[in-house]
């Protein structure tokens, strides 16, 4: 039994032995990996500098400005006549007033049309401006006439000088004393520049209160003197030009006056009656002469829509400037011979509001006198 028990003690231990020999030693676990290293914070950016900027211009003044450029003044006439003369006059004063330089360019045609449209497209840096007769400016727009591009109330206004009145002249050696005495002749022929101006309305309205129903009023001239020469030749019998000029073309021997076309006297000629004094007129035909009014022979000055309101303000002052100076003024008698007091710019403006309130029933009534009479 003793032995038995050794027996199985020898065996289990020689078992236990095998199991052990036979068993694979168990890994070691396998360690935990470190996390890995936070990163490092990028360094903060360092803002590039912003390019140095050019510190912002200094604004030109409107003084500085006229001083360093040269305008050009637009002349809607053919050189030689009264406006032209009025347009040389303002750029041979224009340092004096202004500081700076001016030009004329003489832009003829489409009886002042062709030039205002030229302006009225102009850039408008103030540096484009027209001179030309305020009737021009009512007539063509006033009668629709075709070929305008221009509003005349968006115009800027800088001043007018020379207002005279409206002068009937007849050439030189024609027999006329009086306009009673074209009555008496049938076929007249009359001259003028523009269809719609003073000069061709202001004729128009003659014709029709003399009862002339087969006279004509010729157009196609460019000037002044141009029209003037040609009734001195006999070509044409008369023309309605402002008072001054009528003074300066019978002064070469070209003209002599007849009749103010309206209710005054002119200074210039005190023995020449208006006439209202002459002919008996209807209420009709006193309304109409009182519309003729407002196409006035002033000459303006002015500048396209969208100049600034500092040049604006400037060349009004400037004008005002302009046209008291002694050596204008002294000029301009000499031209015009009276030397009605200048407007100034707001002042033109106001009266251009006050002509297109002119009613429709009379405008259509003068308009149907050019029509029937102003080739």
């Amino acid at each position: 039994m003793r032995r038995l028990m050794t027996v199985f003690l020898v065996l289990t231990l020689s078992l236990v032995l095998a199991l052990g020999a036979c068993a694979q030693p168990a890994p070691a676990p396998s360690p935990t990996p470190a996390p890995p290293p936070a990163p490092k914070p990028s360094p903060t950016p360092t803002a590039s500098p912003s390019p140095a900027t050019s510190p912002e211009p200094k604004p030109v003044s409107a003084t500085d400005f006229y001083k360093s450029n040269p305008v050009t003044i637009v002349c809607p006439y053919a050189a030689g006549g009264g406006t032209d003369f009025a347009a040389r006059l303002v750029a041979a004063f224009w340092l004096d007033a202004v500081g700076g330089d001016a030009r004329i360019k003489n832009v003829p045609g489409g009886g002042t049309i062709i030039g205002t449209n030229t302006v009225w497209a102009a850039k408008p840096d103030g540096l484009t401006l027209e001179l030309l007769p305020f009737n021009n400016l009512t007539g063509t727009t006033l009668l629709e006439e075709p070929g305008v591009q221009y509003k005349i109330d968006k115009f800027n206004y800088l001043g007018m000088f020379g207002d005279e009145p409206w002068v009937f002249a007849v050439g030189k050696n024609q027999p006329y004393k009086s306009v009673v005495d074209l009555q008496k002749v049938k076929g007249l022929k009359f001259g003028n520049i523009s269809k719609t101006g003073g000069g061709a309305l202001g004729l128009a309205l003659l014709v029709h209160l003399l009862g002339l129903e087969d006279a004509t009023i010729v157009g196609g001239f460019n000037s002044t003197p141009e029209m003037t020469l040609s009734a001195a030749r006999g070509e044409i019998v008369g023309m309605l030009l402002p008072a001054g000029t009528v003074k300066t073309e019978s002064d070469k021997g070209y003209t002599k006056p007849v009749a103010v076309i309206g209710f005054e006297k002119s200074a210039l000629f005190p023995d020449i009656p208006p006439i209202s004094q002459v002919l008996k007129l209807s209420a009709e035909s006193e309304r109409l002469l009182k519309v003729h009014a407002a196409w006035k022979a002033g000459r303006v000055l002015l500048a396209p829509p969208g100049v600034s309101d500092d040049r604006v303000e400037f060349l009004r002052t400037s004008f005002d400037k302009m046209v008291n100076l002694a050596g204008f003024k002294q000029h301009a008698t000499d031209r015009y011979q009276i030397f009605e007091p200048p407007l100034k710019g707001q002042q033109v403006s106001k009266l251009i509001a006050e002509a297109l309130t002119i009613s429709k029933a009379d405008l259509a009534a003068m308009n149907k006198l050019v029509t029937k009479y102003v080739q």
